[in-house]
């Protein structure tokens, strides 16, 4: 079977922006008084993607602690 994913790519194009938008995902920020308070951050995650890259993994853009 031929490997496809390691073979040189047909078209030498650099793509300015992929990824993902509209992320909501849950926050912990701090008050003025330093107290924690829950919230949601509705965030767009963007990379650049030179031709030399075969692609990005997008689910690597969010961390879980």
């Amino acid at each position: 079977m031929i490997d496809v994913q390691n073979q040189a790519g047909l078209n030498d194009i650099d793509i300015d922006k992929v990824g993902v938008s509209d992320v909501c995902y849950p926050i912990e920020v701090l008050d003025k008084k330093s107290k924690k308070q829950g919230t949601t951050a509705c965030i767009n995650m963007y990379v650049d993607l030179p031709s030399h890259f075969r692609g990005t993994h997008m689910s690597r853009f969010i961390e879980f602690n």
